[in-house]
């Protein structure tokens, strides 16, 4: 919320966090709701402001030192849709035959 970035998608959703070891990396995965150009942008944002973001949320988390923030994107939605998809054409093939 307080990265008020226009390009930034409204529908952007943290899926999961992975944190190195050492504390030191933290990859993020967001879903963005959109298409792939809204998508990309909005990841490459989140990439270009990653210090301000680390900056603001380390004033609100006690930590000896802040991992360096990553973001990706996760398609595992698209990919369960996908499959969905294909497995619905599979059942109407069955079905038909």
């Amino acid at each position: 919320n307080e990265l008020r970035n226009p390009k930034i998608a409204k529908f952007t959703t943290i899926m999961s966090v992975s944190i190195s070891k050492d504390l030191r990396y933290a990859k993020i995965k967001v879903s963005v709701i959109g298409d792939d150009k809204v998508r990309r942008e909005t990841v490459s944002t989140l990439n270009s402001s990653s210090k301000f973001i680390a900056i603001s949320t380390s004033k609100k988390v006690v930590m000896r030192f802040f991992p360096e923030l990553t973001f990706e994107l996760d398609t595992s939605a698209d990919d369960l849709i996908h499959i969905d998809t294909i497995l619905g054409d599979l059942e109407k093939e069955r079905e038909s035959r």
